[in-house]
């Protein structure tokens, strides 16, 4: 039997050893969200800036490009629409699954994070399959199989970049750590147009 990748699903993860801007990060204004009480974030929602955090911007910028032509296969330059810090100090490290909207890249670069922070966790989106059937898996044959995987954890650390599409549902599911943990997200756009006017498809 031979089972093809037709449709994978890439998730780049990438590793800055440049820490040197992480402090600045950390020592940014924070807020309550303002829809979900247990999320605290970034009062700037743009912070990532070339002329503010140079190393960051472009370490993340590159890998950015990079896995655009691998996954997209576009050499098509994206830009950074909204970015934001994501805050956890004395509170459960936990954030609800979601997806991104309006975005075609979504990121999320770890500004501190240690062997205690909680994971970022990758759903298997089988919405619509769950509504009409549903069956028991078995252990012995969902172990290494990653066709049978509903969920994959990644672990995260200091200095790691992980790009996926924005559609993926993710999530993080850990409990109440003393360490803080704080994450760099941000969500992307074409930079340029995008289709055809001869093909009635520009945007």
């Amino acid at each position: 039997m031979h089972i093809f990748d037709f449709f994978p699903t890439p998730v780049g993860i990438f590793k800055n050893d440049n820490n040197t801007e992480h402090t600045n990060l950390l020592h940014s204004e924070f807020e309550n969200h303002k829809i979900y009480d247990d999320m605290i974030i970034s009062k700037d929602k743009h912070i990532l800036k070339q002329k503010t955090f140079p190393i960051i911007y472009e370490f993340i910028n590159n890998s950015l490009h990079e896995f655009s032509k691998s996954a997209l296969g576009t050499s098509q330059e994206l830009k950074f629409t909204q970015s934001w810090l994501t805050k956890h100090d004395n509170i459960p490290q936990h954030t609800f699954p979601h997806r991104h909207q309006n975005s075609i890249l979504s990121g999320t670069y770890y500004v501190n994070a240690n062997q205690n922070s909680a994971s970022l966790n990758f759903h298997k989106d089988n919405d619509m399959l769950e509504k009409y059937i549903k069956w028991e898996q078995e252990d012995e044959y969902t172990q290494g199989n990653k066709y049978a995987w509903q969920s994959v954890n990644i672990e995260v650390e200091t200095g790691v970049l992980i790009i996926f599409p924005s559609w993926l549902k993710h999530s993080v599911n850990g409990g109440l750590q003393k360490d803080v943990r704080c994450s760099l997200a941000f969500n992307t756009w074409f930079k340029d147009p995008i289709g055809s006017q001869d093909l009635l498809t520009l945007l």
